[in-house]
């Protein structure tokens, strides 16, 4: 399982629950996905029926959420 960490704002892009969903269908992976939005920040935990690391989800954000987010693999 992935927890994935990602500020709401950064520069002038906004990111929202529809990101996670994008997100989501650009890793490919089937499994569930659970979003926590909180106020500077949106946690999104993914649970992937196939092997999904931290590093395959980080080459699919852009580059600059890529650099802000924390990711990390959990239990």
């Amino acid at each position: 399982m992935i927890k994935l960490i990602i500020p709401r704002r950064i520069k002038n892009k906004t990111y929202d629950k529809d990101f996670a969903y994008i997100l989501w269908e650009k890793l490919g992976v089937t499994g569930n996905m659970q979003i926590i939005p909180h106020e500077n920040t949106i946690e999104i935990w993914l649970d992937a029926e196939q092997n999904l690391t931290p590093s395959m989800v980080k080459r699919k954000l852009p580059p600059l959420l890529a650099e802000t987010s924390t990711i990390e693999e959990t239990n």
